[in-house]
């Protein structure tokens, strides 16, 4: 898939107060399909496979469509009745090309590096391979597709590569908001997002900023992003004016 005029370029800045992603402690589960790795003032990592999840669905789907038609191609020796196991071997297809997916590659780690500015991130089609890149020459679209061409829309926001193809489909409900954490947590000027699973990380994260001389925010914002304590938030107003 390639990029078209419909597609929306996304900007590197914080779009939307973090609410739904405010990450917890008790979210850590290292070794969990689907779940927080790693988060501390340095990392952030998660497991972004959804392979497992598309087998179970198209397997899910076949099997109902095929229990509710089998008994009306029984009395219908018709095309309607060819077309139904077609669509249904479809989608049984689509179920072993997920599960394949996913034995090939159980864990797909999208990996946010907050010092260096570092993100890696898993490949589509069930590929093992990973790519790193400076998050700030990220390409980063909002694409709009329908559902089988039904008035019904989706969103999603992807990653593309320098080809303009897709690379990386981001996994997430409200992907606004998800953005916003992501840019928040790789803006290292700023203090941690909010989130218990960040208050060990904040005391440390602050005096490495303020060592730095707390210099200006790398990217743009909707919304204030102030200190954990308003006393710390009056240093770094002295110090770097902000």
């Amino acid at each position: 898939m390639n990029r078209n005029e419909d597609d929306k370029l996304i900007k590197t800045k914080i779009y939307r107060s973090i609410e739904y992603y405010r990450i917890r402690k008790e979210q850590i589960k290292p070794g969990k399909h689907k779940a927080i790795q790693k988060a501390t003032d340095l990392i952030y990592i998660k497991n972004e496979t959804t392979a497992f999840n598309g087998f179970l669905s198209y397997l899910l789907i076949g099997l109902i469509l095929f229990l509710i038609f089998y008994p009306y191609q029984q009395g219908n020796n018709s095309d309607d009745a060819f077309s139904i196991y077609v669509f249904t071997a479809l989608l049984f297809g689509m179920s072993f090309y997920y599960l394949i997916s996913f034995i090939r590659a159980p864990f797909k780690e999208l990996i946010l590096n907050r010092v260096s500015g570092i993100i890696t991130f898993p490949l589509l089609n069930g590929r093992r391979k990973t790519q790193s890149k400076p998050f700030d020459t990220l390409n980063v679209y909002e694409v709009s597709s329908n559902i089988l061409d039904t008035s019904y829309e989706i969103k999603n926001i992807f990653f593309k590569n320098e080809k303009n193809s897709f690379c990386w489909k981001m996994t997430a409900y409200h992907h606004y908001e998800y953005w916003s954490f992501m840019v928040w947590y790789m803006d290292k000027n700023r203090p941690l997002p909010p989130g218990t699973a960040f208050d060990p990380y904040r005391e440390k994260d602050f005096e490495r900023r303020k060592a730095e001389g707390f210099p200006k925010p790398l990217y743009k914002s909707n919304i204030p992003t102030p200190e954990a304590t308003p006393e710390q938030q009056k240093e770094r107003l002295i110090i770097g004016g902000w």
